[in-house]
């Protein structure tokens, strides 16, 4: 009788009082509380009502409801509430019915709840299923945490991590755009010497202000990711590049590599990448070139470079500054 005058006293005056006794442990009584606080139109408190009871559907309604605009409650602690009390659920249909609530509303929060420690444990195949539906950027999250954070040998997940990497890059670039990325390249090599790989890491790290979306930072990922992931399947990656018919040659190269296709990866580097550093490293550090191919791209090598020296351009005073990343960056 107490906690039910007080939450009808504080319900009218004094809102901070009133959350608060309902967050603890109180007496009220559930009937004539609910039908106070729902005359007073005090949604929030009356969903702290519904939790301490254990009605969590009754409360997730009501938030929606307020995040949807239909009811109105400053005291609401908005989208991160609602998630943390997902994450709480131990009622697996609720938590993916509520779920998809949130990944209608911003997918990105949705994908990560899957990511956070719950009460409801998940096959990671259902929740790619769950999350296809609502785009290519939230089964990425959820394959990062599995190949990053859980450090999952699943052959499958890592080769469908790569695609959506090439899919983001796919996202923001052209040919057109390549060809101008390339051409700062060839800018940049006759400043010193250079790799591909190394211009498009060391453009990332000297440009902390390049968008997300950038097309040089979604090719840093890609490559970063193909350099340091051994449990892809190559081919199936390589074969996600070439249908699409944009120029990723840096990428090509790097996955014919994993099969020792040497000739294709020195003619893509040299032909059509112009990477001269990186053919050169390929061939240094690549024990399984036969000698002959080897000294074939030396001799190569040796007349595009200088050929290069002849028609290099001058280097302006303000680019001979210019920070360039070492050559650990290998192809």
């Amino acid at each position: 009788i107490i906690d039910t005058t007080l939450i009808k006293i504080y319900a009218d005056a004094d809102l901070k009082s009133l959350n608060e006794i309902l967050k603890t442990d109180n007496s009220c009584n559930l009937n004539q509380c609910e039908a106070i606080l729902l005359e007073r139109k005090r949604y929030y408190a009356l969903s702290l009502l519904y939790k301490r009871h254990g009605l969590s559907r009754k409360v997730l309604e009501i938030w929606v409801r307020i995040l949807s605009n239909e009811f109105e409650d400053t005291d609401f602690g908005g989208l991160p509430e609602l998630v943390n009390l997902l994450n709480q659920l131990t009622d697996k249909d609720l938590m993916l019915e509520y779920t998809n609530w949130v990944l209608k509303k911003d997918p990105l929060v949705g994908a990560n709840i899957f990511t956070q420690k719950n009460s409801v444990s998940f096959d990671p195949d259902e929740v790619l299923n769950h999350l296809e539906p609502f785009g290519t950027a939230t089964v990425g999250i959820y394959l990062e945490f599995l190949v990053k954070v859980k450090k999952t040998m699943d052959e499958s997940k890592h080769t469908r991590l790569a695609s959506v990497y090439i899919d983001n890059v796919l996202k923001v670039c052209d040919n057109d755009k390549l060809s101008i990325l390339e051409g700062e390249f060839v800018v940049a090599r006759h400043i010193r010497r250079q790799t591909f790989v190394g211009f498009i890491m060391d453009k990332v790290h000297n440009n902390a202000n390049l968008p997300e979306n950038d097309l040089t930072r979604k090719r840093a990922q890609l490559l970063v990711f193909l350099r340091e992931s051994e449990l892809y399947k190559p081919s199936a990656v390589l074969a996600h590049i070439e249908q699409t018919q944009i120029r990723l040659h840096a990428e090509r190269a790097f996955l014919y590599s994993k099969s020792d296709e040497h000739e294709t990866v020195l003619k893509i580097l040299v032909n059509e990448l112009g990477d001269y550093a990186g053919a050169e490293e390929y061939c240094l550090y690549k024990s399984s070139l036969p000698s002959r191919l080897a000294k074939s791209t030396s001799d190569t090598l040796t007349r595009k470079n200088l050929t290069e020296v002849a028609k290099a351009p001058r280097v302006s005073a303000s680019m001979k500054g210019t920070s360039v990343i070492s050559e650990e960056e290998l192809v």
